[in-house]
């Protein structure tokens, strides 16, 4: 199995980490990397905000939600509601 946080391998390739999106690069990277996994019969991965960020790319599990997110989501709810 194999995953990819895009913001990691941003950052490693010298970008800032946020912007991989827009980072023609990173995006050409990030699919040669999956598309290389899923011919070698691994299961590969990426982290996404939007399901949609997915579809182009050739994974079989996609991880939408980061742990800061879900953290700031109870601390609202818990302290906020």
């Amino acid at each position: 199995m194999l995953f990819i946080g895009p913001n990691d391998l941003a950052a490693s390739m010298g970008y800032f980490a946020f912007d991989h999106p827009k980072i023609q690069e990173v995006q050409e990277a990030t699919a040669r990397v999956l598309k290389a996994a899923t011919d070698a019969g691994k299961y590969a991965g990426h982290f996404a905000l939007s399901a949609d960020i997915g579809k182009p790319l050739f994974i079989q599990f996609q991880s939408t939600k980061a742990d800061d997110m879900q953290l700031r989501k109870g601390l609202n709810r818990a302290f906020i509601s």
